[in-house]
């Protein structure tokens, strides 16, 4: 796979960020290194944050360490951040608070949720000489937590006041990206709504959508102007505690996708693709992904699953299945870190 010339600045987008559970600080090295491999100082890193820092008196099973989580994302080189997901009010108001206030001591530009208005604004930015409104939005299928917390605002994907913010900016001369939190969790195949909601925004105008939400990569697709990544996966996910023991995500979950666009006189945007690897011990790996054929592939099978009713229940089963197998195989790593974890712990 050939790369991009570097005269310009890359825009460099992952999926789920969640510095959270038993990842240590000595840990955000081997987390960090491979994605910094790629970009310059110069390039802009896009995230969706799982995880808000945690606070008193919540104690979610997704733990998130400020001090873990405000040098991950320095040491990431996060640029840009979502934070209109399903999560991100699971410390409460407290928690979103002290998230939004990290993020801001970083100088990361941040969208889709908050304590004031200006904070679900559309983050905007010039790159390469192109005007680019990034917006954020969950939709309510995602089981978003504590939504009813007073004195907080999250956009809630809304088909009419999407289609105004989208159509207004564009009209403004900007590119617009949405970045949506969607989707079916632990699967690879495009849902139904997916894919209406997809086609409402390039119809709006919308340039490129960043999905997550399901924990896998889905496939992507062209709509007219608009390339769709309906989900970029995860980049790096802590193992949580619960039941009094650690537990981690399905394998599946492991496996992410890393995007770099490039924008050129000729062919306007050009796209890269990177495959990530995340290990029990949460040290992530990274290599060139002939993604293009992966996404035919799971798009072809995706399309089947929801031709009928029967065909989408009996994928759903395998689904769930080759889930519970193959993280059953692959618990031994968890129960390992966990022993290690605690031999630290008992030796302090």
């Amino acid at each position: 796979m050939s790369h991009p010339e570097t005269s310009h600045k890359s825009f460099f987008f992952m999926g789920d960020l969640a510095l959270s559970g038993d990842i240590r600080l000595e840990d955000l090295s081997s987390i960090s290194q491979p994605i910094r491999s790629l970009m310059s100082r110069e390039d802009f890193l896009f995230a969706n944050l799982e995880i808000p820092i945690t606070k008193a008196p919540f104690n979610p099973v997704h733990f998130g360490d400020e001090e873990i989580m405000e040098r991950g994302l320095a040491q990431l080189g996060v640029t840009h951040i979502n934070l209109a997901n399903n999560h991100i009010l699971d410390s409460g108001k407290e928690g979103l608070t002290a998230t939004i206030a990290m993020l801001d001591r970083l100088n990361i530009k941040h969208t889709g949720a908050g304590i004031s208005p200006e904070h679900c604004e559309p983050m905007v930015l010039e790159w390469n000489g192109r005007n680019v409104a990034i917006m954020g939005f969950v939709h309510s299928g995602t089981n978003i937590k504590n939504k009813d917390i007073t004195d907080v605002l999250i956009n809630v994907w809304e088909e009419r006041k999407a289609k105004t913010l989208i159509e207004s900016w564009k009209s403004r001369g900007f590119d617009v990206w949405v970045s949506m939190h969607w989707g079916e969790d632990y699967s690879h195949y495009v849902a139904p709504y997916q894919q209406k909601i997809a086609e409402d925004i390039a119809l709006w105008g919308g340039r490129i959508i960043l999905g997550h939400h399901a924990h896998v990569v889905q496939p992507m697709r062209k709509d007219n102007d608009c390339v769709v990544f309906h989900g970029l996966g995860g980049y790096v996910f802590g193992n949580f505690w619960k039941r009094d023991q650690w537990c981690s995500l399905f394998k599946k979950t492991k496996k992410g996708l890393v995007v770099q666009a490039k924008t050129s006189e000729q062919d306007g945007l050009s796209f890269y693709y990177y495959s990530t690897r995340e290990s029990w011990s949460h040290h992530v790996s990274i290599s060139p992904w002939n993604f293009s054929y992966w996404s035919k592939r799971h798009w072809f099978w995706g399309k089947i699953k929801y031709s009928t009713s029967s065909f989408k229940k009996l994928f759903s089963i395998f689904e769930k299945q080759s889930c519970r197998i193959s993280h059953q195989t692959s618990m031994f790593g968890t129960s390992f870190w966990s022993m290690f974890l605690r031999s630290i712990k008992s030796g302090e």
